[in-house]
């Protein structure tokens, strides 16, 4: 019997407000620091996120949503076979603004 080899892993969050409410409909994005590549997903209305089969490597999370400052978390190392959890929480103020 041969066994496969699984060289992915998933990321997965919450997208939440400084009150702590979820954020639904937030856009976020997985950037490869190595490669570039970038993965987006909405966040559903429990204001979550999922990047499923993802290579391992070290990633870039963004949230951006109208009305917040969009936030960035950089070296979010994925490992093989071990997932991530990367929450977020927006702060209110310009789209423009990046903490």
């Amino acid at each position: 019997m041969a066994l496969s080899q699984v060289s992915t892993s998933e990321i997965t969050g919450t997208v939440r407000d400084s009150t702590g409410a979820v954020v639904p409909g937030a856009q976020v994005t997985a950037r490869n620091e190595a490669t570039g590549i970038t993965y987006r997903q909405t966040t559903t209305n429990s204001g979550l996120y999922a990047f499923a089969a993802m290579p391992a490597a070290s990633y870039t999370i963004t949230a951006e949503m109208t009305g917040f400052k969009t936030i960035n978390r950089t070296g979010n190392l994925l490992v093989v076979g071990t997932p991530l959890t990367v929450d977020l929480a927006l702060e209110v103020g310009l789209a423009t603004e990046v903490v």
